[in-house]
C-alpha cells in the first residue's frame, strides 16, 4: 500500500490536498469575519489542520500553533521537539512550514512576526467556527492514517 503514489513519502499528494483545502476553510472564515490570518490554538483545530499529525510528547497539552495566511502556513512548535516533529510528523508534505520557537518562552513572539501588520483572528473568534468544517470536512481514509501510523511507530 505505501508503494502506491497516493501514499509515496506517507500520505503523499492527497493529504496535501485535503491540507490546502481545511487551511482554505480556516481562511474563507475568517476573511469572511474581517481577518486577513488566523492563528490557531484549539488542539482539535489544529489536528485537523494537520490531517491527525501533531501528537504531542504529553498528550494532555497542545504544543502546536497553526497561523495561516494567504502567502504561507505556519505549525509553530517548541524548539526541543525539532527532532521528533521533523521525523515523526512530516509537516513538510502538508504544505506547512515549521516555525519552532523557544520552549521556555512560548510561541507569542514567533506568532507576532507572522501575523505582524495583519489583522489576525483566533480560532476563539466570533464567527471563526472550525469545529463545523470539522465536522463536515473530508477526513482520512482508515488506511492513510493506518500507513502514517506504521511509518511513525515501526515494528
Amino acid at each position: 500500500m505505501l508503494d502506491t503514489p497516493e501514499h509515496a513519502g506517507g500520505f503523499g499528494v492527497a493529504a496535501e490536498a485535503e491540507a490546502a483545502a481545511k487551511r482554505e476553510l480556516a481562511l474563507a472564515a475568517a476573511e469572511s469575519a474581517g481577518f486577513r490570518a488566523v492563528v490557531v490554538r484549539n488542539a482539535a483545530s489544529v489536528r485537523w489542520l494537520l490531517c491527525g499529525r501533531g501528537e504531542p510528547v504529553d498528550v494532555c497539552s497542545n504544543d502546536y500553533v497553526v497561523v495561516l495566511r494567504r502567502d504561507g502556513a505556519y505549525v509553530l512548535h517548541r524548539d526541543i521537539e525539532s527532532p521528533r516533529v521533523i521525523m515523526e510528523e512530516r509537516l513538510e508534505e502538508l504544505g506547512l512550514e515549521r516555525v519552532p520557537f523557544p520552549w521556555h518562552e512560548g510561541p507569542e513572539r514567533a506568532i507576532a512576526g507572522l501575523v505582524s501588520g495583519l489583522e489576525a483572528a483566533t480560532d476563539a473568534e466570533p464567527g471563526i467556527d472550525l469545529a463545523a468544517h470539522r465536522r463536515t470536512a473530508p477526513r482520512h481514509r482508515p488506511e492513510q492514517r493506518l500507513a502514517h501510523d506504521a511509518l511513525r511507530h515501526p515494528p
